[in-house]
């Protein structure tokens, strides 16, 4: 039913055309942080059970830096690649102020993808399949970099895994927020 249910807000998702990286923001919000909000009124959750928490913070760090350095050099490479050249960043800075607003929504937006994918998803998920919840979040996940340049279609699945692994780990979306949000600041730089 998560599955399901995690595909319907993709679809959703991909169906409502985005003008703005703002725009982009306010419909991740809405669309997977709002579940965030019911489920903790109407089934009474605490945001701890999703993954929205500090726990084991220092073994998220050390995950965080470890997924940094083994990254950086693939995002050297891959910035030099015209399909990523040509694809990011995703929105036009004509300036430094530009630049840093836009990663600041681009932080809502994978603050929100992160709790959808690896919170919601993973962390309920697990209590009912154990580990394979991290192969399962994967999908829907990897599903929503289609349309991006391919080879980060197929690395989605990768780091979908990993992403997963360690917020599993850790009991917290800590590390995996960290792992998306600081490498993409640094690939929009590279990508420049």
């Amino acid at each position: 039913m998560l599955i399901l249910l995690s595909l319907v807000i993709i679809l959703i998702n991909r169906m409502i055309p985005v003008s703005s990286v703002s725009f982009w923001a306010l419909k991740l919000c809405f669309l997977y942080l709002f579940i965030l909000i019911l489920l903790l009124y109407f089934f009474k959750k605490k945001p701890n059970h999703y993954g929205l928490n500090f726990k084991n913070y220092k073994k998220s760090l050390l995950y965080f830096f470890l997924i940094l350095i083994i990254s950086l050099p693939i995002m050297i490479y891959g910035s030099n690649l015209e399909e990523f050249k040509s694809y990011y960043p995703l929105f036009y800075s004509d300036s430094i102020f530009s630049f840093a607003k836009n990663e600041i929504f681009i932080c809502v937006i994978m603050l929100s993808t992160e709790f959808f994918f690896r919170g919601f998803l993973m962390f309920e998920l697990r209590k009912k399949i154990g580990w394979y919840a991290i192969i399962v979040q994967t999908i829907p996940y990897g599903i929503l970099h289609i349309g991006k340049p391919p080879l980060e279609v197929y690395y989605s699945f990768v780091a979908g895994i990993v992403l997963g692994y360690m917020d599993y780990k850790t009991e917290s979306i800590l590390p995996s927020f960290l792992s998306h949000y600081i490498p993409s600041i640094i690939f929009d730089i590279l990508c420049l």
